[in-house]
């Protein structure tokens, strides 16, 4: 007797499930799901999660027809896409999940180069590569990417030094994460922060595998330009990173990984502050208490005492700060 009669034949899974949150992205969106659906590789599911978009976002996701896009639709936006993204990934049925916003895009070669790195590193469950960022009409590269040449992997320890002088090796849309460690990681945190909780979610990840291998190649482009950017509507609240970070700070880690914690979340609040000060908002958060001053104690006066003075100065003032704070990013 044939006991294949009868029963339905399942479809083999795609090796990467990619995806995609969209909110109020309609010039865009179709940049980003056409350099998905050009891939070198194709072997992949699309997820496309759409929020409730109050442009025509949803109408140019419609124009597609390809057998491997899914879409899913929330009711209610959810800041930074932190939500959108988790749908997706509880959906996802690959082992691999990769991520796109709506507002970048993809070298057509990206995820045949991720795939590359997958089956070469079997014991890696974290992949990142390169990208360029367009800024005033202009590319350049991330900073990583600026220092490193060849394709290596990275230590959780390494990871926190690369952070520390403001080259962490991991951008959202050239992230590719096995699902298991994203879940075990506790994913990304919706409902918890409105900006920086990718950031957030890369420290967790990155902890729970303990390394992730960097590809040498260009992945994507940040558009810098785009419109509904999170980066420039909303300011940083700290309260998320300081969670994690005690998260950290009570597991049995060496003096060395505690002491580069500890800095990096002294970066992390100065940074948040400067920006949050270039954002002109009403009300100040001050810094007393709250940076740790041994391991940076020039710089932990300075900004405990600089945040600590009335907005009507400190806002005049604080633009040169933030301004020297950028350049250094930029050519570290």
């Amino acid at each position: 007797m044939n006991n294949s009669i009868g029963i339905k034949k399942k479809r083999r899974l795609s090796f990467f499930s990619v995806v995609v949150p969209v909110y109020n992205k309609e010039p865009h969106i179709y940049r980003s799901i056409n350099s998905v659906l050009k891939q070198s590789f194709g072997d992949f599911e699309l997820i496309i999660v759409c929020d409730p978009s109050t442009d025509n976002s949803n109408e140019e996701i419609a124009k597609f027809d390809d057998p491997r896009i899914r879409v899913l639709y929330r009711e209610q936006p959810g800041p930074g896409g932190y939500a959108a993204r988790n749908l997706g990934i509880t959906n996802a049925k690959s082992d691999w999940i990769a991520f796109l916003d709506a507002d970048d895009e993809w070298y057509p070669d990206h995820l045949n180069n991720v795939y590359q790195s997958v089956i070469s590193n079997d014991k890696c469950s974290i992949i990142s590569c390169g990208w360029k960022i367009y800024e005033h009409d202009a590319y350049r590269l991330d900073n990583y990417s600026r220092r490193n040449a060849e394709s290596h992997t990275i230590s959780f320890s390494d990871y926190l030094s690369s952070e520390i002088n403001f080259g962490r090796p991991i951008w959202t849309s050239v992230a590719c994460i096995k699902k298991a460690v994203l879940v075990e990681a506790g994913m990304f945190p919706e409902g918890k922060i409105t900006m920086g909780g990718d950031v957030d979610t890369w420290l967790r990840c990155i902890e729970a595998a303990q390394s992730m291998y960097w590809s040498k190649h260009i992945g994507a482009i940040y558009f810098t330009d785009s419109i509904n950017m999170v980066t420039k509507t909303s300011i940083i609240d700290p309260d998320l990173h300081h969670q994690t970070l005690m998260a950290m700070l009570n597991k049995d880690y060496s003096d060395e990984i505690i002491r580069k914690l500890k800095i990096r979340y002294n970066n992390l609040l100065t940074v948040a502050w400067n920006r949050n000060m270039h954002m002109l908002v009403d009300e100040n958060f001050v810094l007393r208490g709250k940076l740790f001053f041994k391991v940076q104690p020039v710089k932990s006066g300075f900004y405990t005492i600089f945040s600590s003075l009335p907005l009507n100065i400190s806002k005049p003032i604080h633009s040169i700060t933030y301004s020297l704070l950028k350049l250094k990013r930029k050519l570290v």
